[in-house]
């Protein structure tokens, strides 16, 4: 509509790149980090939200309808495109669809989403097109940076373990053994795939769907 398109035009690419410009420094030249670029509910537009994994760029959007949702997605993905231009995929999930296919994300940018990223010297395996959301949660870094730290010989129990990153930060941290477990096989499966990234003995990790 009109006024999405004007609020477009004048205003979004600045909230963007005043964000950007808070990020810049987190940037590694390896390009395999992921971060949160843009989160609107603080930043000036509530219903965006824009995670970067490693060379591609995840585009949330909420509340929209889907003409509103892709001309939101494309403006996001210019502004990205002109100061990242080594972001190689840009990915559009619609939170709000009823579509299905729409909420795990649509390619609107480029060639297939990366399948890993580096946090902490740990590889983590992505589907980012397994779910709604990403399958890796940015906000619990520092809880996996801390098992990391203190899980040397521990037996963890992760519950609700989704992807299984805590499970899999606490096997780089030296934990002696894990148990994940998810109502969900396909999600624990990125858990195993981790395993394999960092060459840690699988041994060591029992998931169980329940």
């Amino acid at each position: 509509n009109y006024a999405m398109d004007r609020y477009l035009s004048a205003n979004l690419p600045y909230l963007l790149m005043r964000a950007l410009q808070k990020r810049l420094p987190l940037l590694v030249e390896t390009h395999d980090t992921a971060l949160r670029l843009f989160n609107g509910f603080y930043e000036g537009f509530p219903s965006l939200v824009v995670d970067l994994y490693a060379r591609t760029l995840v585009v949330f959007t909420q509340k929209l309808g889907a003409a509103d949702s892709f001309a939101l997605g494309r403006t996001v993905a210019d502004v990205y495109l002109a100061e990242l231009d080594w972001i190689g995929c840009a990915l559009l999930k619609q939170r709000s669809s009823k579509d299905p296919a729409a909420k795990q994300g649509t390619v609107i940018h480029g060639g297939l989403p990366d399948t890993c990223i580096v946090e902490n010297s740990v590889r983590y395996a992505l589907d980012l097109r397994m779910n709604q959301d990403a399958g890796f949660y940015l906000d619990t870094a520092g809880l996996r940076a801390w098992l990391k730290e203190h899980a040397t010989d521990k037996t963890v129990l992760n519950t609700f373990a989704y992807t299984g990153s805590l499970g899999v930060a606490a096997l780089a941290g030296g934990a002696d053994r894990v148990t994940q477990i998810d109502r969900n096989a396909r999600f624990l499966q990125l858990a195993q795939a981790s395993l394999s990234l960092n060459g840690l003995d699988i041994t060591r990790m029992k998931t169980t769907a329940v």
